[in-house]
């Protein structure tokens, strides 16, 4: 009896080390998107619907606008989508887009979007580049960076508004990126 005691703490503290917590922050940004997104959804009459919308719409723009005054993050916790060379590039870069639950993550190497800031893409001469590279689809990481900030707003790169309320991807640029 205690060596099933023990032998489940083992497993249980094993699968907490290799399952790290969401951070606050990431939690809290989720929770205030996925809230944004379902008012953006609610309705029974188009009035009521449309007026929600709006409300959504208003409400986002007001949390991208108080990122964008700190728009770093630490630590978050993230499922690799897809790692692929950016189909634009000139020169070797690499596209990650992550999936941190209720929205994405990437780096804006080919976004079709290009009215914002130039590219960030990973670079062949980026200390990142050989971490990307190794990565693939289902590995979980830890990343760090910047939201891109345009026109004093966090980046969401959804072609539309109904997607980035319900996908929102989010244009960023990686500082550390750590398989788990």
């Amino acid at each position: 009896m205690i060596r099933i005691l023990l032998f489940s703490l083992t497993c249980l503290c094993l699968t907490a080390c290799q399952n790290p917590a969401i951070p606050e922050a990431q939690r809290d940004f989720e929770n205030r998107l996925e809230a944004i997104g379902k008012l953006y959804e609610k309705g029974d009459s188009s009035a009521q619907r449309q007026a929600n919308e709006a409300t959504a719409i208003e409400q986002r723009g007001a949390l991208f606008h108080q990122l964008a005054a700190s728009p770093e993050f630490t630590d978050w916790i993230c499922t690799v989508k897809e790692v692929h060379a950016a189909a634009l590039a000139t020169q070797p870069e690499l596209v990650l887009d992550l999936d941190c639950g209720f929205f994405s993550l990437r780096n804006a190497g080919d976004l079709i979007e290009r009215s914002g800031p130039p590219p960030q893409a990973i670079m062949q001469d980026s200390p990142l580049y050989g971490v990307v590279q190794s990565l693939g689809r289902g590995d979980r990481v830890s990343v760090s960076g910047d939201f891109q900030v345009v026109r004093g707003k966090i980046r969401e790169c959804s072609l539309t508004t109904s997607g980035g309320m319900s996908e929102p991807e989010f244009g960023v640029i990686f500082t550390n990126i750590s398989l788990q």
